[in-house]
């Protein structure tokens, strides 16, 4: 989990989303994806996730991923 991410909704607006840098979708895409990749490098080399018996560090990282996962297709489904 990085910084910004303990405390804070996965629909907050990220720093640099205040300042303009990155467009909300991109941003929410981008947290989407690397939150995949760091549960996929995880479940990978953790056997208890890969019989879907969650260890202490790999229940977080499926949850946000799911989260995230969520949230980028509600905003997917909810554009115009």
């Amino acid at each position: 989990m990085q910084a910004w991410d303990a405390g804070h909704r996965v629909t907050d607006v990220t720093p640099h989303e205040l300042i303009g840098i990155l467009p909300v979708a991109d941003s929410l895409h981008t947290r989407y994806m690397a939150a995949s990749d760091t549960w996929r490098a995880h479940r990978k080399g953790c056997e208890p996730c890969q019989t879907k018996q969650r260890c202490e560090t790999g229940a977080p990282l499926l949850q946000r991923f799911v989260r995230l996962q969520d949230a980028y297709l509600t905003h997917l489904r909810n554009r115009p």
